[in-house]
């Protein structure tokens, strides 16, 4: 597989790390968020197999080309929209996250929305990037930032005050039934993958991901969600760090290290963490603008009109970011963050099987004029 397929899955992995997904397990971790975590992890990669082995057969075509070529029109145009909403739906879910973060730890005294609107104007400019200038700039963010994030999640395994009897003790609920939202946040580190709908458009050689591959994002899968959820329990505690937003900075700020003129590695990880995060809510706004131009395609195809449809994108992106965030508090986004939460396995699902549909469909054309 290329390495740009990697990138896509890992900045989903690390971007988990301070979302709501941390949260939303230590919500359910007397209800079966161990047991959610197992099954989640099977159904993730068995999501990104299914999903990269149906791209794999159609090197250098999105999802958009492949929906044209064997379904009409009428239904094309539906699932068009809809991809494109929920793809700005994961943006917008993440730009949320990411200011009230900000607005936490580092700018206390900013209004929620002087914050979005700081952090889009510089995502407004990706919005003019081709997919090839996107990929290249995920690989310098996360060639920067992978290793020294790798870093302090080592100090924070090999650290003192991580009491491995917290971790022991949430391990005691591991035959508890899983989860709906446990399930539902941890499936949905993995993601990433379903980016390909239109990266695989750059994907122009044949790709084959291994049985090694598979085994290779299993056991990265396993490893972060084991440090998403005991990491900031054995830091923070069992008993009530359902109460707490971001347990991994809690986490990351009882460490101090001497180096350089670096003491507290808190304000480092989160740093190091909102750029990963910054890449990750333009990928997701690029995929939801390809996509609505898709839409438009279906009716016109004028490069002019296309291009129209990027400046009322980003007014759309800016409006609706600015008003969702003048009427919104943290605690009513993790209200409405749940309920998205639950019904995103379902989505990824019906995605699925339009990719089954689409390769049937194949097999029937091939058939049909072999016969002829």
């Amino acid at each position: 597989m290329s390495r740009y397929f990697y990138y896509l899955v890992v900045v989903e992995f690390v971007g988990s790390i301070l979302s709501v997904i941390p949260s939303f397990l230590f919500e359910s971790s007397k209800k079966g968020t161990i047991m959610s975590m197992l099954l989640a992890l099977l159904a993730g990669v068995a999501f990104i197999y299914w999903i990269t082995k149906f791209f794999n057969h159609y090197p250098g075509r999105g999802l958009p080309e492949l929906l044209q070529q064997h379904i009409p029109k009428w239904i094309a145009f539906p699932i068009f929209f809809m991809l494109s909403f929920a793809w700005f739906i994961f943006g917008l879910k993440t730009l949320l996250n990411y200011s009230f973060l900000l607005k936490r730890f580092l700018l206390p005294h900013l209004q929620i929305h002087w914050i979005i609107a700081l952090v889009l104007l510089f995502i407004t400019y990706s919005f003019f990037m081709k997919t090839k200038k996107l990929l290249y700039t995920l690989e310098i963010v996360l060639f920067i930032n992978i290793p020294l994030m790798i870093y302090i999640v080592g100090i924070l395994y090999v650290n003192t005050a991580l009491d491995w009897d917290y971790v022991k003790k949430s391990m005691m609920y591991v035959y508890h039934a899983p989860s709906l939202l446990a399930f539902s946040a941890s499936f949905l580190i993995f993601i990433g993958a379903s980016n390909l709908i239109i990266v695989n458009r750059e994907f122009k050689n044949k790709q084959k991901l291994t049985i090694f591959q598979i085994l290779l994002l299993f056991v990265l899968g396993a490893w972060i969600l084991f440090t998403n959820y005991f990491i900031p329990i054995g830091y923070n505690g069992f008993q009530q760090i359902q109460y707490i937003n971001f347990p991994w900075i809690l986490g990351t700020d009882s460490l101090k290290v001497a180096l350089a003129f670096l003491e507290r590695i808190m304000f480092v990880f989160l740093f190091l963490h909102i750029s990963v995060t910054f890449v990750n809510i333009i990928i997701f706004w690029h995929v939801s603008l390809e996509l609505l131009k898709s839409t438009a395609k279906l009716v016109r195809r004028k490069q002019k009109e296309s291009n129209m449809i990027t400046y009322i994108f980003a007014f759309v992106v800016w409006s609706i970011s600015l008003v969702v965030s003048m009427n919104i508090t943290e605690s009513s986004y993790l209200m409405y963050a749940r309920s998205l939460f639950v019904a995103f396995p379902p989505f990824f699902l019906f995605l699925l099987i339009v990719c089954w549909f689409i390769s049937w469909r194949d097999k029937h054309d091939n058939r049909s004029l072999k016969t002829n």
